[in-house]
């Protein structure tokens, strides 16, 4: 049975992507200091340690940086990146259209909607 798509909407979220790619930043910053620079103190962790928590890093800011939303004819479907979740339209008791403005709901973001 072939599925409807009714509403779709991706929300780039610019404040949480932009402390995650600080600390991803700061991780590299810190990789590179040390092997055209030198150690970080008496006793620094290695190198391949920061690294990962560079790539780690970048990896969380690029997955939860949208939260993507589509509403078929039988379910909604939300997620962040590669985590996402399937609701089927019997299990939510209601949906409506929210009015409400972004500074009562903390948004933070731009919204791209396609029919």
């Amino acid at each position: 049975m072939q599925t409807e798509k009714l509403y779709e909407e991706t929300i780039f979220l610019w404040v949480f992507a932009a402390i995650l790619s600080a600390f991803t930043s700061v991780f590299l910053f810190i990789v590179v200091y040390q092997i055209l620079v030198g150690s970080l103190g008496d006793n620094p962790a290695p190198n391949r340690l920061f690294a990962f928590m560079a790539l780690l890093f970048l990896g969380i800011t690029i997955n939860f940086s949208r939260l993507s939303i589509k509403m078929t004819s039988r379910s909604a479907i939300v997620g962040y990146g590669i985590c996402k979740r399937t609701i089927p339209w019997e299990d939510i008791g209601r949906c409506y259209v929210d009015e409400a403005s972004t500074i009562r709901h903390g948004r933070v973001g731009y919204t791209h909607r396609t029919s």
